[in-house]
């Protein structure tokens, strides 16, 4: 087999979250001319290092725990932080619990300059939603809440809109729902940074490759966030909800009008929640800077 089968064999087990197998098949390959799987083989070598000595804890019927007793200092916190901060994501935007989750503090080593997303992520696998958490988070209950609301959001995003729903709308509950805002931010926004709907969804492209600057990732975050307060300003966080329902909502010709004239799910969506285009959401909350 070549390398991109082999690769290909590795996403495979990483999907099914066999991230043992996966490291050790992706170990033995290298992460190929000019590195273009590094930061892939970061991820998989973080939880490869945290299953091999874990202890998966079922929290709730959809909701598991995995993490490190000699690393973990104060597993009973963290575990009502976690349910609790999930319930609040559920209720806030009219969720029922149900998609499998498993949350993972990752091993002390994987917080790293080279870590691939120092501050936790979502990861849809074949049997469970994972969220990816670092281990300094647990020093500060505050910061681990901000960091399970935010990725568990994605969880809710992901689900109700089928994973119709463009990064930076996902972007923006996240944000909403970590309530997590930058005034100097929001400042440098109305000042001329704020990037319409392509340019902002490249933004978040662009961090996961590692190639946009700390500030330019944050503002593209923060503005997601300031479309997320906007929108639920003219209504509340569970018509935020509806407009994720709406994304496979309706019927299927109605989804297939929409793009035989060129709107997106989440214009269809938009104008049946909120009588707004993406256009008119991006000029609109900028003019509420």
């Amino acid at each position: 087999m070549d390398d991109g089968s082999l690769w290909a064999a590795v996403g495979r087990m990483y999907d099914r979250d066999e991230v043992v197998a996966a490291h050790e098949l992706a170990e033995s390959l290298g992460t190929g001319e000019f590195g273009v799987h590094l930061g892939f083989y970061r991820s998989i070598e973080a939880e490869a290092a945290t299953r091999r000595e874990s202890r998966v804890v079922r929290l709730a019927e959809w909701l598991e725990f995995e993490y490190l007793p000699h690393e973990v200092r104060n597993f009973k916190a963290l575990a009502e932080a976690t349910l609790a901060t999930c319930d609040l994501v559920a209720e806030r935007l009219g969720w029922t619990h149900g998609a499998a989750t498993r949350i993972a503090v990752l091993a002390d080593e994987a917080d790293a300059p080279w870590a691939t997303n120092p501050h936790g992520y979502h990861s849809p696998r074949t049997d469970y939603d994972k969220i990816c958490l670092p281990a300094y988070l647990q020093d500060d209950l505050g910061e681990f809440r901000q960091a399970i609301a935010h990725e568990y959001a994605h969880v809710v995003t992901h689900h109700l809109t089928e994973g119709r729903a463009p990064r930076w709308l996902s972007e923006a509950v996240s944000v909403l729902a970590e309530r997590n805002f930058d005034a100097r931010a929001l400042k440098a926004l109305a000042a001329g940074k704020w990037r319409s709907p392509g340019p902002l969804e490249a933004a978040f492209a662009g961090d996961e490759e590692g190639e946009n600057p700390e500030w330019d990732v944050w503002l593209a975050y923060q503005q997601s966030g300031w479309i997320g307060r906007f929108l639920v300003s003219m209504g509340d966080e569970r018509r935020l909800g509806d407009l994720l329902r709406a994304h496979v909502g309706g019927s299927t010709w109605g989804r297939v009008l929409a793009l035989l004239q060129g709107r997106s799910p989440t214009d269809r969506a938009l104008r049946q929640t909120y009588g707004l285009t993406v256009a008119d959401l991006f000029e609109q909350a900028r003019a509420n800077l």
